[in-house]
C-alpha cells in the first residue's frame, strides 16, 4: 500500500513510527489502514504477533524499501555447539551496489562522474604529496588502474553497547571524499581564523598575519571544494559492513576469520576494480579508523601504551618514544624521537596480522594505516585532562569559595557548573552535561590526576568557557603569585579553542597557510600544557594535567604538519579527516538497533533495519538536494 493513500485518521500514528516500533504493531495498523480503505477482505484474519517480523521484512522487500545489497556469511560454532551462519555485507558487493544506484555518494556527491573522476585524480595527486610510499603511487602491471577511476576508502571498527553489559563490535567503511555542493561549492582557501605570528611565518617562509583577501585567489581549484564527510546523515557517508553481538566474537575467532575476509576484499578492490557501465573502477584504502584499544586488539600490537609494564621501555606503535633518551612527552618542534617514526614493527614477529600486512597499503611501513583519531586524541584525551585539571585547580586556589558556605569539593564543583551553566545561558550554547561533581571528574580525592567524562561537543564549550573566566580572573587575582599560572591557562584555552575552529571549518586540505596555523595551535597548547603540569606539582602542589597517551599522539600529528611545512610541500591533509566523531554516531545509532530486535537472528535483522534506514535517508537528501536546486534556478 502507497504510504500516501492512508486515511486522514491513520496519519498521526503511521507518521511516527520508525526502526523500534514492533513489528506486531505494524501489522495492526496495517490491518487497520485496509479496513478503513475498503479492503477488509485483504487484511489479516488475525493480529495476534505470530510472525510478524517475518511478515514485516517479506513486505518490506516486496516494496523495495530497503537497500538490496546482497549477504556474505561466514560459519560460526556457539558454546552450545549449534552451527550457525553470520552475516555480513562484502566492500566489493557494497561499492557494487553504490556504483550502480547511489554513484553520486563515491564521487563527492556529483551526478557528473566525469567530474568527480577528476576530483579523485586531483584528490590522489595530492595525497602522493603527504604519503609517497603508498602502492598506489607504485609501478604496477594494472594498466586499467588511474587515479581518476580509484576511489579514496577508509577502513573503521569499534565497539559499541549491546544486551547484558556486552559489547557489539560495528565495522564500517567510508569514502574519504565527504558529500559536496555541486550548486554551491565552498573555497577551503578563504578562512578568517588562520592568523600566523611572526616566529611561525619566518621559520616555514609564510606571510605574516592573515591570508590574502578571496578576491586575489581566483577560481576556486578542484583540491579546495574537498569537504570532510562530516555533514549529512551518518548513514550517507558511513556504510556498514558488519554488526556483531557480544556473544558472537568474544571467546571465538570470528573476528579475526571476518577481518580476514573484509581485508582480501579491499586487496581485491584494489587489483582487480570492479566492472561498470563506465568501465572499471577501484578503489584505494587511505586508512584505517579507530581506537588505539581498537587497533591494540586487531593489530596484535606488543608496542603500545597498553602494554607499557616496565620504565625505559618503547611505548608507541609508530615510534620508539619512551626509553629514557626519547621521553614520549617531547612536544618540541623536533622531538627525540621523531627520527625513529615507523623505524620497527610494533608487534612480534611470531605474532604478524595477517589481515592487516595484506592489506594494498604501505609494503615499508604497514602500521602507518593505523591512522591517528585527533577526536579521540584531543576532545576526548588531552583536552579533558585540561579542563577537570584547569577547574580543580583553581578550585584549590579559591576562586570558587565562599565565606558564608560550605568549601567542600563538591560544593565548589557545583558554583564551577553554576557559572558554566551562565556562561552557557549568555553565549546561547546548550551542553549536554548537568553538574561537576567528584564522579564526574574521575577523582575521589585531590592527589588524582582528574579528567571529565564529558562529550566532544562539551569538551569545545568547557575550552570556550575557561578561555572566558581565566581572562576575567586576570583581572581580581586572589594572589598575584596566580598570575603566572592563569596567564598559563588562558593562553592554553585560547589555543585549543584556536585549534578546533581551524580543524572543523575547514576542507580535507590545508593550504600552507591553514597547515602553519593549525601547527602554531596546537604547538603553543602543548606547550601551555606542559607549562601547567609542571607548574601545578611543583608550585601549587598539585597532580594534574597528566602526560598519557593521547597527548604524545596530538604530538605526533604536530610534527606530521611541521615536516610538510619544512618541505614546502602545497597543501597538508586535514588532521580531522580520520577523525571518527560521526562513525561514534553511527556506532551510536547501530547498537541501539541491535538492542532492539530479535536476538535469534540479532546480526542479520539489525543489517535489515539498517539498510531500510540508508533508504529513507538517502531519499531525503535527494529530495533536499533537488529543492536546494530549484531555489537556484528561480533566484
Amino acid at each position: 500500500m502507497d504510504p500516501d493513500a492512508l486515511p486522514s485518521s491513520c496519519l498521526p500514528k503511521y507518521l511516527p513510527l520508525n526502526s523500534i516500533v514492533p513489528a506486531a504493531k505494524l501489522r495492526r495498523v496495517a490491518d487497520k489502514a485496509r479496513a478503513e480503505v475498503g479492503e477488509r477482505q485483504l487484511a489479516s484474519k488475525a493480529s495476534s504477533g505470530a510472525n510478524a517480523c517475518r511478515e514485516a521484512h517479506a513486505f518490506i522487500g516486496r516494496w523495495n524499501l530497503a537497500w538490496k545489497i546482497p549477504y556474505s556469511y561466514l560459519p560460526l560454532q556457539k558454546k552450545d555447539g549449534s552451527q550457525i551462519e553470520v552475516p555480513y555485507i562484502s566492500p566489493k558487493d557494497y561499492l557494487k551496489f553504490l556504483l550502480g544506484k547511489a554513484p553520486h555518494l563515491l564521487y563527492g556527491g556529483l551526478d557528473d562522474l566525469e567530474l568527480g573522476a577528476k576530483h579523485w585524480e586531483c584528490f590522489w595527486n595530492h595525497y602522493r604529496e603527504i604519503h609517497p610510499t603508498h602502492v598506489l603511487f607504485e609501478a604496477s602491471g594494472n594498466t586499467e588502474r588511474r587515479l581518476s577511476n580509484t576511489i579514496g576508502l577508509a577502513f573503521y571498527g569499534d565497539e559499541g553497547r549491546g544486551l547484558k553489559r556486552g559489547n557489539t563490535c560495528i565495522i564500517t567503511m567510508e569514502t574519504v571524499l565527504g558529500l559536496m555542493d555541486p550548486s554551491n561549492p565552498r573555497d577551503s582557501r578563504c578562512c578568517e581564523s588562520c592568523c600566523v605570528s611572526k616566529s611561525t611565518a619566518k621559520r616555514y617562509d609564510l606571510r605574516e598575519g592573515f591570508m590574502a583577501s578571496p578576491n586575489d585567489l581566483g577560481e576556486i581549484p578542484l583540491f579546495a571544494q574537498h569537504v570532510s564527510n562530516y555533514k549529512h546523515h551518518s548513514f550517507l557517508t558511513k556504510y556498514a559492513l558488519s554488526i556483531l553481538p557480544h556473544s558472537y566474537f568474544k571467546e571465538t575467532d570470528l573476528l579475526e576469520r571476518l577481518m580476514g575476509r573484509l581485508c582480501q576484499d579491499f586487496r581485491e578492490l584494489f587489483e582487480s576494480g570492479l566492472e561498470t557501465g563506465q568501465g572499471k573502477v577501484f578503489a584505494a584504502l587511505t586508512g584505517m579508523k579507530g581506537d588505539l584499544k581498537w587497533y591494540q586488539s586487531i593489530a596484535n600490537l606488543s608496542r603500545c601504551f597498553a602494554k607499557q609494564l616496565k620504565p625505559d621501555e618503547p611505548c608507541c606503535h609508530q615510534c620508539m618514544a619512551g626509553t629514557a633518551d626519547m621521553p614520549f612527552e617531547q612536544t618540541t618542534h623536533n622531538p627525540d624521537w621523531a627520527q625513529t617514526m615507523f623505524f620497527q614493527r610494533p608487534w612480534a614477529q611470531d605474532n604478524e596480522p595477517q589481515a592487516i600486512t595484506n592489506l594494498p597499503f604501505d609494503a615499508a611501513a604497514p602500521e602507518r594505516i593505523l591512522r591517528r583519531d585527533v577526536f579521540h586524541n584531543a576532545k576526548q584525551g588531552t583536552f579533558r585532562d585540561y579542563i577537570a585539571s584547569t577547574v580543580l585547580l583553581l578550585c584549590l586556589l579559591g576562586y570558587f569559595h565562599d565565606s558564608d558556605g560550605s568549601n567542600s569539593r563538591d560544593a565548589l564543583l557545583g558554583r564551577a557548573h553554576a557559572h558554566f551553566s551562565l556562561w552557557c545561558c549568555s553565549t546561547g550554547k546548550t551542553p549536554a552535561l548537568r553538574s561537576f561533581n567528584s564522579l564526574f571528574f574521575s577523582i575521589t580525592s585531590w592527589s588524582d590526576y582528574p579528567w571529565i567524562n564529558c562529550k566532544g561537543s562539551d569538551t569545545s564549550l568547557c575550552v570556550s568557557w575557561l578561555r572566558c573566566l581565566t581572562r576575567c580572573l586576570l583581572f581580581d587575582l586572589k594572589d598575584p603569585e596566580h598570575k603566572q599560572t592563569l596567564e598559563s591557562m588562558h593562553r592554553a584555552a585560547v589555543q585549543g579553542e584556536r585549534f578546533f575552529k581551524i580543524v572543523y571549518t575547514h576542507g580535507i586540505w590545508l593550504s600552507r597557510h591553514c597547515a602553519a596555523a593549525t601547527y602554531e595551535a596546537l604547538h603553543l597548547f602543548l606547550k601551555e600544557y606542559n607549562t601547567l603540569s609542571f607548574l601545578s606539582l611543583y608550585k601549587h602542589a598539585y597532580t594534574g594535567y597528566a602526560k598519557k597517551t593521547k597527548m604524545h599522539m596530538l604530538a605526533h600529528e604536530k610534527y606530521d604538519l611541521h615536516m610538510l611545512l619544512v618541505g614546502k610541500r602545497p597543501v597538508a591533509l586535514n588532521p580531522v579527516i580520520f577523525a571518527t566523531e560521526q562513525n561514534e554516531d553511527t556506532v551510536g545509532r547501530l547498537s541501539r538497533l541491535s538492542r532492539r530486535v530479535s536476538q535469534h537472528w540479532p546480526a542479520k535483522r539489525t543489517l535489515d533495519l539498517y539498510l531500510i534506514q540508508c533508504k529513507t535517508v538517502h531519499r531525503r537528501y535527494l529530495a533536499v538536494r533537488k529543492t536546494k536546486g530549484k531555489l537556484k534556478r528561480k533566484s
